[in-house]
């Protein structure tokens, strides 16, 4: 994700679901949401932004297996209309 727009951090450690999006009310509830109905639960979440109402990024470590992870990276994108990448510290990050 363009680290331009905001930062956050978050441990190096299992999957890791990265979505940009625009910044407004509801959109990490949607987020949690969302995630929550296709029964995959987050381990911890870091959010960041640069300003109000601009780009923001969220950084997912979920209880899912790479693969998994990686199937779920499009789907979730489209339907929030977000920018994805997910990966693990083993391996490189796809979008």
């Amino acid at each position: 994700m363009p680290s331009r727009y905001c930062t956050t951090s978050a441990p190096p450690e299992g999957s890791i679901l990265v979505l940009s999006y625009e910044d407004r009310p509801g959109m990490v509830g949607r987020i949690g949401t969302t995630l929550g109905q296709l029964g995959v639960n987050i381990a911890s979440m870091h959010v960041g932004r640069r300003a109000k109402r601009e780009r923001a990024i969220v950084v997912l470590i979920l209880d899912e297996d790479a693969d998994r992870a990686h199937s779920l990276a499009e789907r979730i994108s489209a339907e929030l209309e977000a920018g994805a990448a997910q990966g693990t510290p083993e391996r490189a990050w796809t979008s």
